[in-house]
């Protein structure tokens, strides 16, 4: 199940032996089953997820009817904003298949940016490049809503 994970970050940079070891000493892999309800609005948490495998949502519930705001697929990163923020969820996540995450909170990714300082410049790096698909997403947005680009 690592493997997939080592591939993903391998992208970026090798893998020294040790470092797959100490990953895998931080119990970060979690395996859930669809409809697996990992946050719930109202809640409060400070884990981030990658998705191994599988497929996971976020969304909102309005009057009753859940809207979904994502969708994070295989070999995605996301965090949702009350790990940031440190306020209460104003979104759920759930599972739309069976999944197998890694899941890491502040004090795995401290306890690994410490024991693997490289990992600080591996997370900038993935960082950049959600910010820049962010903003590619963005600008696209406003030319479809300003009727300048199709739909």
């Amino acid at each position: 199940m690592e493997e997939l994970l080592w591939k993903f970050i391998e992208q970026y940079m090798p893998l020294t032996p040790e470092e797959k070891e100490g990953m895998l000493a931080l119990d970060i892999f979690h395996q859930f089953d669809e409809g697996t309800v990992l946050l719930r609005e109202g809640q409060y948490s400070t884990t981030g997820y990658f998705v191994v495998k599988g497929c996971v949502r976020t969304y909102v519930v309005t009057d009753g009817i859940e809207k979904t705001t994502e969708f994070y697929c295989e070999g995605e990163t996301f965090s949702p904003p009350c790990a940031v923020t440190r306020q209460a969820s104003s979104l759920y996540i759930s599972c739309v298949e069976d999944s197998l995450l890694v899941m890491a909170d502040d004090s795995i990714v401290e306890a690994s940016f410490e024991k693997f300082p490289r990992f600080v410049n591996l997370c900038r790096i993935i960082a950049e490049e959600k910010l820049a698909a962010t903003e590619i997403l963005k600008k696209r947005l406003e030319l479809v809503l300003a009727g300048e680009a199709p739909c």
